[in-house]
């Protein structure tokens, strides 16, 4: 399942930071309309963003853009490790510390569009991001007593202080890796009705549905659907349908020892032929030789559509 996320924004401003403490990180595919800045620390796991899947052990920095489908699915390492020493994660062993930092998507435009010229740069380069950018261990070693401080901070004009000095400490420094997308993230339109087809098909994909069944759900045309899903997202139906299950399949499979039956069936796939072919062909190895793969680095299932 797959859910809109709406943030809210305490005493009307636009930008929070907050920190979650967890034992280990549950799959659940979500998005919502903001830029989200996600420092975990102390997890052994998977990050999901759209296609792309990495392994994450230890610790992990991204920067996602709004309308992106993300999960992470983890649990704790046993022992804490952090960027630095003598932090407050390090005091929590066998927990995973999330430290996220979020603003609406407009932010970065009005900010620039109001007479703070200086900020233009940074506006810049995050509307270069083509869907998300993770970041190095140099970096996070900088970012993270910024972020930890932000996260605590309640002072206003403090917190944007240092979300700006956040900013441009990756904006200076190179991404380590580039999450480019074979689909466009989920839009903010007006016709609320191909927002309705996708909820249903987020909160379904485990599910058997079809094309029709969407259509009609979402009161829309077969045909309709096919060009709203060709213009706003660059994909097909099934080609994200596919992806919704092929994510939650490839999580089943690294983090739980359940048959392979079982994952494809949880997964979405009634028939077990099928789910081997989707997954051979995204992934270039069967789902039990998947399984195997002491180190999964870093796949991307829209580069073999």
């Amino acid at each position: 399942m797959i859910t809109k996320e709406i943030q809210t924004y305490p005493d009307q401003l636009k930008l929070t930071a907050y920190r979650k403490v967890r034992p280990e990180l549950t799959f659940h595919w979500h998005y919502h309309w903001d830029w989200e800045i996600t420092l975990t620390t102390n997890v052994q796991g998977e990050r999901y963003i759209a296609d792309d899947i990495c392994e994450v052990s230890g610790w992990d920095l991204t920067l996602t853009r709004p309308g992106i489908a993300h999960t992470w699915g983890g649990r704790a390492r046993n022992a804490s490790e952090t960027p630095t020493e003598d932090t407050e994660a390090a005091q929590q062993d066998g927990m995973i510390n999330s430290y996220i930092v979020m603003v609406p998507s407009h932010w970065f435009t009005q900010l620039a569009e109001s007479r703070f010229t200086e900020l233009v740069e940074i506006k810049n380069y995050f509307e270069r991001c083509p869907g998300a950018w993770s970041y190095h261990q140099a970096c996070m070693s900088k970012a993270y007593p910024l972020i930890q401080q932000l996260c605590k901070e309640s002072s206003p004009v403090t917190r944007f202080s240092l979300f700006l000095q956040l900013l441009e400490l990756l904006r200076s420094e190179a991404p380590n890796q580039t999450i480019a997308l074979s689909h466009k993230s989920i839009p903010q339109l007006e016709d609320t009705r191909m927002l309705n087809a996708l909820s249903y098909m987020t909160e379904h994909y485990q599910n058997a549905i079809s094309l029709e069944e969407t259509a009609r759900h979402a009161n829309l045309s077969i045909a309709t659907l096919k060009r709203h899903f060709k213009q706003s997202m660059q994909s097909s139906f099934s080609q994200y349908l596919q992806h919704l299950r092929l994510g939650h399949a490839s999580h089943l499979l690294k983090q739980t020892s359940k048959p392979i039956d079982v994952v494809a069936n949880q997964a979405g796939y009634a028939n077990l032929s099928l789910f081997h072919r989707h997954f051979k062909k995204h992934r270039g190895v069967t789902p039990n030789q998947y399984r195997k793969q002491r180190t999964l680095n870093h796949i991307n299932f829209g580069k073999n559509k």
